[in-house]
């Protein structure tokens, strides 16, 4: 009996196990991602006295973000959400072509290995989270004027569209002359203009709804909810505003010697 919920689990065509399968590895994959982020930050107290070794970093690192990236935020957001929910919403049994929807779960690996990338792909990983986060605002706010809805769509759009181009970022201590430099810091920094036409848009989807104070938000404990705001606040800028500060004075990405 169990042998054949392994092998219903394993060869399953149904799209709510094949996006709960991406989901567990996504999560798995999280605290791999987590820890290796833990002996970063260790290597960050004491540089000198290698409690890692400078190689050892430099694998950590390149791990880090690409296990991140391609084996957390990809599973979870476009695997998992978007094989799980997609259907739901739309009304249909499941989505088209079962077993190559199947089989893309457990060719994620070799299929990341050999993964070439144009672009910058944290800007399109973010998009379904936005995509979510849009939905939840658009329905809540019973809003489908053309402010909410053309708004969305143009930032959506604009950031693939600017994703596209500012790889060059990651090439800042490599020599790139001062006019190419110029132009993917400026590229980079325009991407914030339709991050900010999608955070206001959101605004004026909830200000128009019709929430009512017996929503779950707002049965929330009071204090808890201050403790977490806090926790979360403090703890980000423990974590990264050194960093921020040694970008400033100089340091590049990706060292550890300052």
């Amino acid at each position: 009996m169990t042998n054949f919920k392994v092998f219903s689990w394993l060869f399953t065509l149904d799209h709510k196990r094949i996006g709960m399968i991406y989901t567990l590895i996504g999560v798995w994959s999280g605290f791999v991602g987590l820890s290796l982020s833990v002996m970063i930050r260790i290597k960050f107290v004491e540089p000198y006295f290698n409690v890692i070794s400078s190689d050892c970093y430099k694998f950590l690192i390149t791990n880090h973000g690409i296990i991140m990236i391609f084996f957390f935020l990809m599973p979870v957001l476009i695997g998992g959400f978007g094989k799980y929910l997609i259907p739901l919403l739309s009304g249909l049994p499941d989505l088209k072509l079962p077993r190559l929807k199947a089989l893309s779960a457990w060719l994620l690996l070799p299929s990341i290995l050999f993964l070439i990338l144009r672009m910058c792909f944290v800007y399109v990983l973010i998009l379904p989270g936005f995509g979510m986060v849009s939905h939840v605002c658009r329905n809540l706010g019973c809003s489908y004027d053309t402010f909410g809805f053309y708004g969305l769509l143009f930032a959506m759009v604009s950031i693939v569209c600017l994703g596209s181009v500012v790889w060059g970022h990651h090439m800042f201590t490599v020599g790139l002359d001062v006019k190419t430099a110029v132009f993917f810091s400026s590229v980079t920094m325009i991407i914030g203009v339709p991050t900010g036409i999608k955070v206001f848009s959101w605004l004026y989807m909830i200000l128009n709804s019709r929430v009512s104070m017996r929503e779950p938000v707002f049965c929330l404990n009071k204090y808890l909810l201050q403790c977490h705001c806090i926790v979360s606040k403090v703890g980000f800028n423990l974590c990264f505003f050194p960093m921020h500060y040694f970008g400033m004075c100089g340091l590049p990405r990706r060292v550890c010697v300052y």
